[in-house]
């Protein structure tokens, strides 16, 4: 719980007492939990001991260098409001690579012979009697680049993104996207609708937040193994971006209950 203190003229310091009851025997309670004791601070952020669903009374005194000013109590609720941490990189572009892959199935620039291109959360070597050609798409790092004060993040850049304050950061999010086939001309074609999925879905990645998308490509070859395999042949993709990371969704509400304490004569 955050506490909004408006102090009144002429105060020096105020202290904040915490009750699960407005039964305050004054600036100084033993059975109070002492939130702020000679602060100036004009913000106070509450947490220790309290229990969410718990109804909580705060009261300030003010000092004024002679005596203690009473003021109103206040009253709120804990709520525990965290809940996605803003959207998935991994299961957006998983779900666009799903819809491009089956379109270029459908218009038979992709010919498997199970009549379609499965697209894995985890590397294709860990799934067994998966059929090719298939598609993996593995975080490989995701890790803030951007921070604010108080961690509240208001967009990436300055008019980009018009996000709601929260508390948050910016990530860094990196993805290997690997298309593995049992032939060279298919993994060329796997080559190509990967990067057409990502070029074509720029504009669904901007929507939902997902920024400075950057792919790069390479081809990887496993060719020999000892006779007991087929060769191998993979159209290996760094995607790379940023996205907002939240700690609560918008709709739930701030994360920290903000409550106002007018301290007023």
């Amino acid at each position: 719980m955050r506490l909004i203190l408006t102090p009144p003229d002429g105060a020096r310091w105020w202290r904040v007492l915490r009750r699960t009851a407005d039964s305050f025997a004054g600036p100084v309670d033993h059975g109070a939990v002492i939130v702020a004791n000679e602060s100036t601070d004009h913000a106070v952020l509450d947490w220790t001991g309290l229990v969410n669903g718990t109804a909580y009374f705060w009261k300030a005194w003010s000092w004024d260098g002679v005596r203690f000013t009473e003021h109103p109590a206040v009253t709120s609720t804990p709520q525990a409001r965290l809940s996605s941490p803003g959207v998935d990189a991994q299961e957006l572009v998983i779900q666009r690579l799903e819809a491009s892959l089956a379109n270029d199935v459908a218009v038979k620039r992709l010919k498997p012979a199970s009549g379609k291109v499965p697209v894995l959360s985890a590397p294709f070597a860990s799934q067994e009697r998966i059929a090719l050609p298939c598609v993996s798409v593995h975080l490989a790092e995701d890790a803030p680049v951007q921070r604010g004060i108080g961690e509240t993040y208001l967009g990436i850049g300055d008019d980009e993104v018009d996000w709601q304050d929260g508390e948050s950061w910016v990530s860094r999010v990196v993805l290997n996207i690997v298309g593995v086939s049992m032939n060279a001309d298919e993994r060329r074609a796997l080559r190509q609708a990967i990067k057409r999925a990502v070029m074509g879905n720029l504009a669904v990645f901007e929507a939902a937040g997902v920024q400075q998308v950057n792919l790069s490509q390479t081809d990887d070859e496993v060719l020999d193994d000892g006779g007991k395999a087929a060769p191998l042949y993979m159209a290996s993709a760094t995607f790379e971006c940023v996205v907002p990371a939240a700690a609560g969704a918008p709709s739930l509400g701030a994360d920290i209950t903000d409550v106002q304490l007018e301290l007023v004569e």
